[in-house]
């Protein structure tokens, strides 16, 4: 099966999986709330589809992983469905969190349906998320399910800590790179790391040949972070479908700003001389910002981990001609307009 087949694919049996699972769990429960779920997910409300459902690609990599390695990935589906639905509850409370009023191009949830309804319906898909996973008993093992399943509820517990810090971070001004590291792993590196490693097990890697897969998902999910903090302040709002800036208004210690606060003394005094910032504050950081380095340093920072993603890909999957597809799909995860 050429790529693009095998990814559409992947893709049409994500969806067509999400929905006979959401309509097979949800259906005693007030259409109303199932319809919060649907609109999340990207099956409702306007725009939906396309860029609302998101490209699906945290899930469509635990079944590239498994192909790659020689499993049937129709066999893994329960797992990408997993991730998929823990995704979109993190999703869902990040944007309460943050305050951030738009998601995928439309209103967040919590904009939509208040905060109180939208913490049950991020709580109702990491509910689902864990349902999910016990399904590969069709194809598996009991060991092998039970180890997914904790897979699911350690990388949970983990991404809940990566939040934790990126909200911490916001009000404290001693911050190390260090921290910021260790922040970024678990907001974001973690769900790929996850997704590799469960690729690998339902292929059939044993258990102490895991570490190296979920190595290379947590690097691929770093280098995703640098990224995305640098489209943070100079991405295209429009073409990403989430307000811009707003990392500078929230004072979220990301990779430029925190280099920025490190290396530039007149954007330091004025963040730290600032308890909140209106817009014309924004324009006086953004100047500073823009007259520096900070973009092309955070750029570099970028390639950096891109190239170590890219060495150790090589190394893992040398000689594996069914790893194209992955490699396609690793290469698309960094392809975002700016």
């Amino acid at each position: 099966m050429e790529n693009n087949e095998l990814m559409h694919a992947m893709r049409s049996a994500i969806d067509t999986g999400l929905r006979s699972f959401i309509d097979k769990k949800m259906q005693d429960v007030p259409e109303n709330f199932k319809e919060m779920i649907r609109y999340q997910l990207g099956w409702s409300g306007v725009p939906h589809e396309s860029l609302a459902t998101g490209k699906r690609i945290r899930p469509t990599l635990v079944l590239l992983v498994c192909h790659a390695l020689g499993g049937d990935w129709r066999q893994a589906l329960a797992a990408a469905a997993g991730v998929e639905l823990l995704h979109n509850f993190t999703l869902i409370h990040d944007d309460i969190q943050d305050r951030s009023l738009t998601r995928r191009g439309r209103d967040a949830v919590w904009v939509k349906w208040g905060e109180a309804q939208a913490i049950n319906a991020g709580d109702a898909l990491y509910a689902l998320a864990c349902s999910a996973v016990y399904d590969l008993t069709a194809h598996y093992p009991a060991d092998v399910v039970l180890a997914a399943v904790e897979e699911l509820h350690r990388t949970a517990f983990r991404l809940t800590c990566g939040q934790y810090l990126d909200m911490a971070f916001e009000k404290a001004e001693a911050i190390e790179m260090e921290d910021y590291w260790q922040m970024i792993r678990g907001k974001t590196g973690e769900l790929i790391g996850s997704c590799f490693s469960l690729g690998a097990l339902l292929a059939g890697q044993k258990a102490n040949e895991l570490r190296r897969f979920r190595k290379l998902g947590l690097q691929i999910g770093i280098a995703f972070q640098v990224q995305d903090d640098w489209l943070g302040i100079w991405g295209n709002q429009d073409i990403l479908g989430k307000s811009v800036q707003s990392d500078l208004r929230d004072r979220k210690k990301t990779f430029p700003i925190l280099l920025a606060l490190k290396t530039l003394p007149e954007f330091r005094e004025y963040w730290s001389s600032h308890s909140s910032f209106s817009d014309a504050d924004i324009q006086v950081l953004m100047k500073i910002l823009d007259g520096s380095q900070i973009n092309e340093k955070a750029q570099e920072q970028f390639e950096d981990l891109y190239q170590s993603v890219v060495l150790k890909f090589n190394e893992i999957f040398e000689g594996k001609s069914t790893a194209l597809q992955l490699r396609s799909a690793v290469e698309e995860l960094f392809v975002r307009s700016r």
